[in-house]
């Protein structure tokens, strides 16, 4: 009996000593390894086990870093990619096939909402898309953010402007 005091009184002083973050254990996060990267050479070297998914995922990071750090003219720097993210050959187009088929699954409230250009809305679809083309499930990359700005955050927002910018890869129509 002393002996089970004593440890919850060693328990007691040890909670008054440590943040509670320090005691609670760190839920592990998600990590993705960039399919394409510079090469101390300047050259772009490419991952062997890289999906084409992979690589657009890549370049969702890339536009969403930007255009989140951008400190200069935004509307400018949005312009400039929108070459990129709304290509029907490129980036757009491998992400506008999972958008159909994402926008087929969808009630017409859903739809709406995507049509109003909802915040929330177009995140989920974000993360629909993103998941997809990186083979990883979305509840993953759900519960990953509901603990903060993750790996997938900069694709999101760069996803989420590619959609609202390219009238959803061209199937704006079909909300």
């Amino acid at each position: 009996m002393a002996f089970a005091l004593r440890n919850m009184f060693i328990t007691v002083i040890a909670a008054g000593c440590f943040p509670p973050a320090m005691l609670a254990q760190q839920a592990e996060r998600m990590t993705r390894p960039f399919a394409m990267h510079e090469d101390a050479d300047g050259k772009l070297s490419v991952l062997p086990d890289a999906t084409m998914g992979n690589m657009v995922v890549d370049i969702f990071v890339g536009i969403g870093e930007k255009v989140v750090t951008f400190s200069g003219d935004r509307e400018a720097l949005v312009k400039g990619y929108a070459a990129v993210m709304c290509n029907r050959q490129g980036a757009g187009a491998m992400a506008g096939y999972i958008v159909e088929d994402t926008i087929k699954t969808m009630s017409k409230d859903q739809r709406a909402k995507l049509k109003a250009r909802d915040a929330e809305s177009l995140t989920t679809l974000s993360i629909e898309v993103l998941a997809g083309l990186d083979g990883v499930t979305a509840e993953a990359i759900r519960a990953d953010e509901a603990l903060g700005p993750g790996v997938y955050q900069p694709a999101i927002a760069g996803l989420t402007l590619a959609l609202d910018r390219c009238g959803f890869f061209g199937l704006e129509g079909r909300l």
